[in-house]
């Protein structure tokens, strides 16, 4: 979602243009593979194995499988 559509939906009270500087200064892309890491680890962590197999942690699947590599 971008910031303009973040913008659009009035739920929050921010200007677009307070909400710039934010993303410039604090969301990097190093920070968002962190915290979609962070995020994904703990899903695996809670996930009822019963219902679902054994699986490693998203930062070892990612690497080995080539997620998140472009190839263009």
């Amino acid at each position: 979602m971008g910031i303009r559509a973040i913008v659009a939906t009035g739920e929050h009270g921010e200007a677009e243009a307070a909400l710039w500087p934010v993303r410039r200064h604090f969301i990097a892309i190093d920070n968002l593979r962190a915290a979609v890491t962070k995020l994904v680890n703990a899903t695996f962590g809670v996930r009822d194995t019963a219902w679902w197999a054994k699986a490693p942690h998203a930062r070892t699947t990612a690497r080995s499988s080539g997620l998140g590599r472009r190839t263009s």
